[in-house]
């Protein structure tokens, strides 16, 4: 009777920590640094104290949140304003500085912001080259 008590208890303890232990593939430190990022999940903007929060949030709730900007989320402002959305061509841009130099003369801050820019004027830039003007 004693082993079959025993046995119960140490299956309970096995199944117990399996789903823990699916639960702690989640778990990891974040370093304890405020830089605050706006997210977006198609739906909603939060601000989250660091990337890092935000994909632990992603992970435990099965979210899919990703990041807009750098810092935090503007209020009470439009989806345009709290991404670097052109409302005309309608594409976000990732926040990632690989500069790129059109032929109207201007570095644009990465091919997407480039691409963006040429949708607005008519497709009538071209890039002359990969880095600052």
């Amino acid at each position: 009777m004693k082993s079959i008590a025993v046995l119960l208890v140490f299956s309970l303890f096995i199944a117990l920590s399996k789903s823990i232990h699916l639960k702690n593939n989640c778990l990891r430190p974040c370093p304890k640094i405020y830089d605050p990022v706006c997210a977006y999940d198609g739906e909603n903007f939060k601000t989250f104290s660091s990337s890092c929060s935000m994909d632990l949030l992603n992970c435990e709730k099965e979210t899919h949140f990703t990041v807009a900007q750098q810092g935090e989320c503007k209020e009470d402002e439009s989806v345009a304003e709290n991404l670097d959305v052109s409302s005309e061509c309608n594409k976000i841009c990732p926040l990632i500085y690989a500069p790129v130099c059109g032929s109207d003369g201007l570095t644009y801050g990465n091919m997407c912001d480039f691409e963006i820019r040429n949708c607005q004027s008519n497709f009538n830039l071209s890039v002359l080259k990969e880095g600052e003007c």
